[in-house]
């Protein structure tokens, strides 16, 4: 289920405030997984577009399967066309503006990270020598996720830059970029800082699990919205003791493929451990599938999985009802009606990482391991905390 062009024009105050600020100053918008940064962002894009027609704007997130996601969700409000994956975009626009390949932070690989320092004087040399070329607009989300370097490059490539965060929404490949040095970089004072503060994705069982793993500053912790505008908890979240797929009635697959024929119009994202299980594990949920009477017909229903590739982009369909099986590394912004964490005895996952992919589930998360006694030790030990505060409870 992507966002909806009603959920996108909803804006509440601190939102709409934000939306409404002026276009000649840049800002950054900070706040814990659900508080709206990418509807907010995607409101101020088309206002961007509207407003100033004539200028160059895009939307960047540096996670493909976001830019997929943000993309299929603006669909509705006409700016679709302005979503971009950052390291295909900036790669191409960096090598237009300077007329050769920016320099790689590896130049032994095929596909590195660009070189900033040694690619800005160049971007620098041709911006002074040549007048003609124009200056981008840009918004990123997940900015915590980009490099300091293409901050600095900011400076001297955009109009404007219009910055959505939470510093504490990090996964093991991407950076590790801190708000006081974007806006350092950038000159961003702390009138032009803002922070949403309500999450108005998770039910509060769900909001309270994710914050277990939570390692940033507890004073920024979101807030519940008022009561009518909470989402209902479909079921306590839950550990389940069980094999992922074998002969007997009751494993990981099959439970996963029940609760979708119960639910058909839901979106369900199977959360793997291991990206390089992605394609088994979902061809064991395709095939279950293909047997289940109350999905096989459904023509909109589908299993999907997701692995991200050097230089193809993401083409996955995020919103119709059915099963993303995805790697947590990838699932960042985006958001699902039920996550299920399968295989977890194999996670390795950090603190920072659970607290994000906790966060994607709207109404439902569950967690389901093998029964070995090895397999529960090692997944009692990662919720530890949730277990003793009665945030999870392990099913009989």
């Amino acid at each position: 289920m992507c966002l909806k062009k009603n959920d996108i024009e909803r804006l509440d105050a601190k939102q709409t405030e934000v939306n409404e600020s002026s276009f000649d100053q840049n800002w950054i918008v900070y706040g814990p997984a659900g508080t709206g940064k990418t509807i907010l962002a995607l409101s101020r894009m088309q206002r961007l577009v509207r407003l100033l027609p004539d200028e160059n704007h895009i939307f960047l997130s540096k996670s493909k399967m976001l830019s997929r996601w943000v993309e299929q969700a603006a669909e509705d409000l006409g700016v679709n066309s302005y979503i971009k994956t950052f390291d295909q975009f900036v790669w191409n626009h960096v090598k237009k503006i300077i007329g050769m390949d920016p320099f790689k932070t590896d130049p032994e690989n095929l596909w590195s990270e660009i070189d900033w320092d040694k690619t800005i004087p160049i971007i620098r040399e041709r911006f002074a020598n040549d007048t003609t070329i124009k200056k981008i607009s840009i918004i990123v989300d997940e900015a915590q996720d980009i490099r300091p370097g293409f901050f600095e490059a900011c400076k001297i490539m955009c109009s404007r830059i219009f910055i959505l965060m939470d510093e504490n929404q990090k996964t093991a490949i991407f950076a590790d970029t801190k708000r006081t040095e974007i806006a350092t970089i950038l000159g961003i004072d702390s009138a032009h800082q803002k922070i949403l503060r309500v999450n108005y994705r998770n039910p509060e069982e769900i909001k309270k699990l994710s914050e277990s793993f939570y390692d940033g500053d507890r004073a920024e912790l979101a807030e519940l919205p008022p009561k009518e505008l909470r989402r209902n908890l479909e079921a306590p979240p839950t550990i389940n003791w069980m094999p992922f797929d074998d002969d007997s009635k009751h494993n990981q697959v099959r439970r996963i493929i029940s609760y979708c024929g119960d639910r058909p119009q839901s979106t369900v994202c199977v959360v793997v451990p291991n990206p390089k299980d992605v394609k088994k594990l979902g061809d064991s949920f395709k095939k279950a599938a293909s047997t289940a009477s109350k999905l096989k017909s459904l023509p909109d229903w589908s299993v999907r999985g997701y692995q991200p590739k050097t230089f193809t982009p993401c083409t996955t369909d995020f919103c119709s009802p059915g099963i993303v099986v995805s790697n947590s590394i990838n699932i960042k912004g985006s958001e699902f009606d039920a996550v299920f964490l399968v295989n977890w005895d194999d996670s390795k996952e950090l603190a920072a990482a659970m607290y994000t992919l906790i966060s994607r589930a709207r109404t439902r998360i569950e967690v389901l391991s093998s029964a070995l006694p090895q397999s529960k030790a090692l997944v009692r030990r990662q919720f530890n905390q949730a277990i003793e505060e009665n945030l999870i409870t392990e099913a009989s």
